[in-house]
């Protein structure tokens, strides 16, 4: 709110500050993360294949590119900066529990302080980005942008999960028990194949449905 009264009247290029310090901030926690991990035995969960790893991305696209695509980027932002504010929402335990809350003022566990630091700065963008007027939608035209985006991160984040076998997006298993129960189910029924390619379809329909 402080903000909004400081800066609406700004230039937007001024407006885009805050936006720019989380950017950086952000890919610093990243950094940190990657680095982290390598010291210990590595995680293949930590690599940048999630639907949040994508604002690592999107949010320094956003806050430091001016070129003739700026609306169809923040756009693509906004979108996915919403489906995460629903999606924690909805169902806030799948982004970050209680353990990470419990755990995040300690020392030793720096992956509970970049998970509820990383995902709360995430929203913070959502409500700089409507306080602050940063993306003002104007054209429909930008929704098949936006399908082709998140087809292009179902693919290659469905692909990784096979790949390596973890669960990125939720392209591997489903995190939400009753329908892990029915995937499960179908594997006794089904060979993996057919019923990752039944569990795929049905995830990447949601997505864009979600979209």
């Amino acid at each position: 709110w402080l903000l909004r009264i400081w800066l609406i009247k700004k230039d937007i290029k001024i407006r885009m500050i805050p936006l720019q310090i989380i950017a950086i901030f952000l890919l610093i926690l990243e950094v940190l993360k990657q680095g982290t991990s390598i010291m210990g035995d590595y995680n293949l969960y930590y690599l940048p294949f999630h639907f949040c790893s994508l604002f690592l991305f999107l949010l320094p696209v956003m806050s430091f590119y001016w070129g003739k695509h700026k609306e169809v980027v923040d756009s693509i932002t906004a979108t996915c900066e919403m489906c995460v504010f629903l999606f924690m929402m909805i169902y806030p335990a799948l982004i970050y529990g209680a353990y990470d809350i419990r755990n995040f003022f300690k020392f030793d566990q720096f992956y509970c302080f970049h998970t509820v630091t990383y995902h709360t700065l995430v929203v913070f963008v959502l409500i700089l980005i409507i306080g602050l007027d940063l993306h003002v939608p104007s054209e429909k035209r930008y929704l098949k942008h936006i399908w082709v985006f998140i087809i292009c991160f179902s693919v290659v984040a469905a692909t990784m999960s096979q790949i390596f076998d973890t669960n990125y997006g939720g392209f591997y298993k489903c995190n939400i028990d009753p329908i892990e129960n029915i995937r499960q189910d179908l594997l006794k029924k089904l060979s993996y194949f057919w019923t990752q390619v039944i569990y795929l379809s049905i995830q990447k329909w949601l997505w864009r449905r979600r979209v």
